[in-house]
């Protein structure tokens, strides 16, 4: 029990006591059993493959049909365990049923084997059977543990349960390993350890170890004991046996020690550098990262384009896996959405607040070549926009387009993009919602999609249509975006003189886009505006249909000298009348 095992029985216990003091499994076998699956001759026990349709009944009860390489224990009558994994049930040691006048078994066939590993594993990871057998000879058991476990086993059941022994043994081994020998010259010890070890005390510790030592000269001849499996020959054993050396001499004995090299070039990984820095930044904005396989389908992909639309994706070829682990994983992504989404779908039912980030490849295919591989960030939002405390004061809002565009706009401004060099417009995708969707550019170049995922999309991966709760997603183009971070930013002194502030409000029509009305704003102010913000937008009475009241707030400020009202009245005018030529009209 101490051992995490059953008690059965005295003979088996032996058996699984033996297993843990010695590391060798062995197996007992019901005497008369096989006697009388033999019609009266003497047992025979060999080691067979199954035959065609073979099945096997171990002993937890389960049938299992074997597999061509599933390594049997049989006799003449068929098969009776499966080789260094479980008995069989029907030859198992049983106990005293007096209800029954069962006597128990009365004669025990004690068995010890050593299997190779490899079969061993592919035994059990095939037919789903585990045992602590199993695990061990999974690892590799010495072939010479097998009489020791045998001699072991029958001397407990001597002591334990008064046994009495029949004469002699049967045993089969022949192919013997090889002894491992390996010669230790002491320069290689100091050579790797970084310090003298004198030799007495190398084979003094190393015969603590059960490894016989022979002294040569400053050469250690030492042969490893058989149950030492993890020590190999050559070189390798070399740096095995000095490992042994400092392991028992002790690392807390090792010498501190000085470089004698001075230490190489340091230099920095601007790429991951920055990589890193969007991970922080996304992290601190409330972004959790997930890491999804590279591996996909085509067909899952496809998902994100509902029947019907146009593809909106770029139509280039996959990356196919010659031996995929499943059929679920035999293709290189090219996006990143699929994954956020299947993330989404997973947890949303149990965490209905979802935000997500991952950065990762995404692979296109190139004739007799090597793939095109491109960094991405993905985006997934959805659920209430605040964690609902006990404090209160949370919103508990579903999140929508501007969460999401403020969470990329406090990314940018933190990897100092100038902010004037950004703009999103207005896009049709097949995986977003139309009308909910933007395109990301930095000086005009296309960094990547942001919107509302479309209700058909959604519904394909099985999140609903509930136009309530939306699921807002950005797919972007990591490579692209952080080739717009500058090597270096100024800062500018806190400023001395008091700003003039100015707030003017236009009417302009439903399709204009106040990105571009700041542009026009930013141009036409001159170096004394230092921020234009949009505060308002407005839609109804007095305002006709087809158009919109955007108001926005104007900072202005010079290091120079106080502005007048006067000179900011100036420039205020000659604002408006930049925004009247664009088209829009002065709302008084």
């Amino acid at each position: 029990k101490l051992v995490g095992q059953r008690p059965i029985n005295n003979v088996v216990d032996v058996s699984n006591y033996v297993m843990f003091e010695l590391g060798q499994p062995t197996h007992a076998f019901d005497y008369d059993i096989l006697a009388r699956r033999a019609k009266g001759q003497r047992p025979t026990i060999i080691t067979r493959l199954p035959e065609n349709g073979e099945e096997l009944t171990t002993l937890d009860g389960k049938t299992h049909k074997l597999a061509p390489h599933n390594l049997l224990v049989a006799d003449t009558a068929g098969s009776l365990s499966l080789a260094g994994v479980m008995g069989g049930l029907e030859s198992e040691v049983q106990d005293v049923n007096e209800e029954k006048g069962f006597p128990g078994s009365q004669n025990i066939l004690f068995e010890a084997a050593a299997w190779n590993f490899i079969n061993v594993r592919k035994t059990q990871s095939n037919l789903k059977v585990y045992s602590e057998a199993g695990a061990r000879f999974s690892r590799g058991v010495h072939p010479a543990m097998a009489m020791r476990g045998l001699i072991r086993g029958i001397q407990l059941m001597v002591e334990v349960a008064g046994a009495e022994l029949a004469p002699g043994i049967v045993d089969n081994y022949p192919a013997p390993p090889d002894v491992v020998i390996v010669e230790l010259p002491m320069a290689d010890v100091e050579r790797l350890l970084g310090f003298d070890v004198p030799i007495a005390e190398a084979a003094s510790l190393l015969r603590r170890l059960q490894f016989t030592v022979e002294q040569k000269a400053d050469t250690l001849i030492v042969t490893v004991p058989d149950h030492r499996m993890d020590i190999a020959s050559g070189v390798v054993g070399r740096s095995d046996l000095t490992e042994e050396i400092a392991r028992i001499f002790g690392y807390d004995r090792i010498p501190n020690t000085i470089m004698f090299d001075e230490l190489p070039p340091q230099r920095g990984n601007p790429v991951l550098d920055l990589e890193e820095r969007v991970r922080d930044l996304l992290a601190e904005a409330g972004l959790r990262e997930v890491i999804n396989y590279r591996f996909t389908t085509p067909e899952h992909e496809s998902l994100l384009t509902p029947d019907g639309a146009a593809q909106s994706w770029p139509k280039r070829d996959y990356v196919e896996i010659a031996n995929p682990i499943s059929m679920e994983r035999t293709a290189l992504r090219q996006t990143l959405l699929t994954g956020l989404l299947d993330n989404a779908i997973t947890n949303i039912h149990h965490h209905p607040r979802q935000q997500l980030f991952e950065i990762g490849p995404v692979f296109y295919a190139k004739v007799n070549d090597l793939p095109n591989e491109f960094r991405h960030l993905g985006l997934l939002m959805a659920g209430p926009r605040d964690v609902p405390g006990w404090m209160g004061g949370a919103s508990l809002d579903n999140v929508d387009f501007y969460d999401l565009k403020g969470v990329l706009e406090s990314l940018l401004t933190n990897l100092k993009i100038p902010a004037r060099s950004i703009s999103y417009t207005a896009t049709e995708h097949a995986s977003f919602h139309p009308g909910r969707t933007a395109l990301l550019k930095i000086n005009g170049k296309e960094v990547g999609v942001i919107g509302e995922v479309h209700p058909l999309v959604r519904e394909a991966f099985g999140l609903g249509m509930d136009l309530r709760k939306p699921i807002l997603a950005a797919e972007l183009d990591l490579d692209v975006l952080l080739s717009f971070v500058p090597a270096d930013h100024t800062v500018q002194a806190l400023p001395q003189l008091p700003p003039a502030y100015r707030d003017i409000a236009v009417v302009v029509s439903e399709s204009t886009q106040a990105a571009d009305l700041e542009n026009i704003i930013w141009q036409s102010g001159g170096k004394v505006l230092k921020e234009v913000k949009l505060f308002d937008v407005y839609r109804g009475q007095p305002i006709p249909d087809g158009q919109k009241s955007l108001a926005y707030s104007l900072t202005f400020q010079t290091d120079s000298q106080t502005l007048t009202d006067k000179a900011v009245n100036g420039i205020q005018q000659q604002i408006i009348r930049a925004l009247e030529k664009a088209g829009a009209k002065l709302r008084t």
